[in-house]
């Protein structure tokens, strides 16, 4: 069963978020027309969709309305509660422990009515870089428990390999190949941190761009 919010069941209290959300998201887009948006550029508190405006006018100019969620092939959109403030409040962000975003998929920006995703032609989204991947050598089977696993280099779908392997000693003399991060090549698609067997706490982990 795929874990993902329904949006048509809503509790009481995720309506309030959504209402306060839309009123929030209303006052940006007149502040912006109004020429009054000189806040400083925010940083990414999640990880937001392959062509997502920065941070602080996709905010604004998204109005909730759940297009990029429904159309998503793998469910990796989701909607934040207070992941990224009050002011983002059931915004779009990448779940990467329910999925991972489709190396070549388009339909986010497609189907975005405001902009706020914009739309990417398939070469585009493949080099679009919405987050970069980090190996926590304590809690991953190679590097901690001398485990032969590169589940994370074999489902990464960069051409040449975002996850490479490099071969180590461990303390006990063991010589073994462990995953590593090329972070120019990484993109942040997810499915590194999805895939990994690690648990609770995956091995790999993916942090906003």
């Amino acid at each position: 069963m795929k874990k993902i919010r329904d949006l048509s069941k809503l509790t009481r209290a995720q309506f309030l978020l959504s209402l306060f959300a839309s009123i929030l998201s209303l006052t940006g887009f007149r502040r912006r027309r109004r020429g009054q948006n000189s806040m400083p550029e925010a940083k990414r508190p999640v990880i937001r969709p392959p062509g997502a405006l920065p941070e602080n006018e996709f905010v604004q100019r998204c109005i909730r309305c759940g297009n990029c969620m429904k159309v998503c092939i793998t469910n990796v959109l989701q909607p934040t509660l207070l992941e990224s403030g009050w002011q983002g409040v059931w915004t779009p962000y990448l779940s990467n422990k329910i999925a991972y975003c489709e190396y070549k998929c388009t339909l986010c920006g497609q189907v975005c009515p405001t902009g706020a995703i914009k739309k990417l032609r398939e070469e585009e989204k493949t080099k679009t870089k919405i987050g970069t991947a980090h190996v926590h050598k304590r809690r991953c089977l190679v590097w901690e428990y001398g485990t032969e696993c590169l589940v994370c280099e074999e489902h990464c779908p960069v051409s040449k390999k975002a996850i490479k392997t490099e071969k180590i000693t461990l303390a006990n003399g063991k010589t073994i190949l462990a995953p590593v991060v090329d972070k120019d090549l990484c993109i942040g698609c997810g499915i590194c941190e999805n895939k990994c067997p690690a648990s609770p706490l995956k091995a790999i982990e993916v942090v906003p761009q």
